[in-house]
């Protein structure tokens, strides 16, 4: 494995997938939710290639071990915990200050069976996308093009805080609460990573999470 393959494929996703999200003027994309988008079947793609790929650098396998299986539960639970207790103290400090909702897309109102497929299809392609990128590729890609300089401390919390600050500014469009909320929400998602070793187990906190306040703004 050549370093210069693993860093020019950190920069084609750097370039061309996290790049593009820090300029974003306003959120349309769940606006569009409830439709089929072929936007969200490229993401889809991208994330699994990427995923298939990873397994190969990392040879890491599927564990069906019930003691896996425990780990990865119980670190589900206590990450959708975390996101949750996030959620609710960002909305505190939005009584305190010019409120900016952490749901400002404007939702469609989805009645049919077909609508409410897509919206699911849609959040849950979009959370195991960004854990694919956020959690896995960026962070882990340039630990290995860096693997000499990973035993420096600083090198090391450097590449966590710049994965986590790129998914938190990728939100920017929607306002400095939302911003806080994803760089707190990014730690906890980068520590199940960590803990569990897979983006699934944060993938599914992450699609759960956003599910419920989406399905939340929509009946309410």
């Amino acid at each position: 494995m050549k370093k210069r393959y693993i860093l020019f494929e950190f920069l084609l996703i750097f370039i061309f997938l996290v790049l593009p999200p820090l300029f974003v003027a306003k959120a349309d994309g769940l606006s569009k939710a409830g439709n089929f988008s072929p936007y969200v079947i490229t993401q889809l793609l991208i994330a699994l290639a990427l995923q298939a790929q990873f397994k190969v650098y990392f040879k890491r396998g599927a564990d069906p071990s019930k003691a896996m299986i425990f780990k990865a539960a119980f670190w589900w639970s206590i990450t959708l915990g975390c996101l949750m207790l996030i959620f609710a103290l960002m909305q505190t400090l939005e009584l305190f200050f010019e409120r900016e909702a952490l749901s400002r897309n404007h939702l469609p109102s989805i009645t049919s069976f077909a609508g409410w497929f897509f919206l699911v299809f849609s959040v849950a392609s979009a959370a195991f996308y960004e854990e694919v990128i956020y959690r896995q590729a960026i962070p882990e890609l340039a630990a290995m093009v860096l693997d000499a300089q990973m035993e420096k401390r600083w090198v090391a919390l450097s590449l966590e805080v710049l994965a986590i600050a790129l998914f938190a500014f990728s939100h920017r469009y929607l306002g400095w609460i939302p911003v806080l909320n994803a760089f707190a929400c990014g730690f906890v998602l980068r520590l199940c990573f960590r803990k569990t070793g897979s983006v699934w187990t944060g993938a599914a906190a992450h699609f759960v999470y956003n599910m419920t306040l989406i399905t939340f703004s929509l009946l309410s």
